[in-house]
């Protein structure tokens, strides 16, 4: 029997480039293309105060860090099917699948699901038994939550942590199979997260490695978790920023 891997995606069939690049390392398996879609319409005015409030971050996202999206070109994999599957969110925000498209997964019965689409995920007891593996770009003892690298910058840290774990009901907190750091650049929000997503397919490979033997780092998940930040963290964010790179003009000590 072919080993069987599903990969969640969105309908738009693209992923992040680095995503791509880790999807490219399961060539050998029987790859489930699971096309997610979600069936209800999911609109509030909390989304839009919530922008106005964060105003400033989706134009720092919009400037600096927003990633390119790669078409998947299924020509790539030897072995691959699609498979469209529904979803709701619930009253927390996590997408929820129906029943028809939870009987779909179980038919494949993969050894293991990575996680390249959607939003939260809340996960079943039928699910439990399937590894659902997702990245996580920073470190949950320190940081839970979003945006990616924001809050490392503005604490003045060294260091961005990333993970791969499998997915669980608490956010950031499922087991962790796979951790890695690569270097903060304080003058740049851009080259930090560049060199972060560049490291990714990387651990990914180290993840499917301590997958198949059972390996799992231990970590303490941070009781905080972060969110998107105000506009005045976003203003106190750029200040930060624009001073270090003052700084690496002038004296080059960053």
């Amino acid at each position: 029997m072919d080993k069987r891997v599903g990969i969640i995606i969105n309908p738009s069939l693209k992923i992040n480039n680095w995503q791509y690049k880790c999807i490219l390392s399961l060539k050998d398996y029987h790859l489930f293309f699971l096309i997610a879609s979600q069936s209800d319409k999911d609109f509030s005015y909390n989304k839009i105060l919530n922008a106005k409030k964060n105003f400033i971050y989706y134009l720092i996202n919009y400037f600096s860090i927003r990633q390119k999206k790669q078409l998947i070109n299924f020509r790539d994999f030897k072995k691959h099917t699609f498979i469209k599957l529904t979803y709701k969110n619930n009253l927390k925000g996590w997408s929820c699948f129906d029943k028809k498209s939870l009987n779909k997964i179980l038919s494949i019965n993969p050894e293991f699901i990575y996680k390249c689409g959607m939003n939260l995920l809340s996960i079943p007891e039928s699910l439990n038994h399937i590894p659902i593996l997702s990245h996580h770009h920073g470190d949950p003892s320190e940081f839970r939550g979003r945006p990616a690298g924001f809050y490392e910058l503005l604490s003045s840290k060294k260091k961005l942590g990333q993970i791969i774990q499998i997915l669980s009901n608490k956010l950031d907190g499922g087991k962790i199979i796979a951790f890695g750091e690569t270097k903060v650049y304080p003058w740049s929000y851009k080259k930090t997260l560049s060199d972060a997503y560049y490291y990714s397919p990387f651990l990914f490979k180290k993840a499917l490695k301590n997958l198949n033997q059972n390996i799992i780092i231990e970590k303490i998940p941070s009781r905080n978790l972060y969110t998107l930040p105000s506009n005045k963290q976003c203003i106190i964010f750029l200040f930060l920023v624009f001073k270090n790179l003052i700084k690496r003009i002038f004296k080059k000590d960053l």
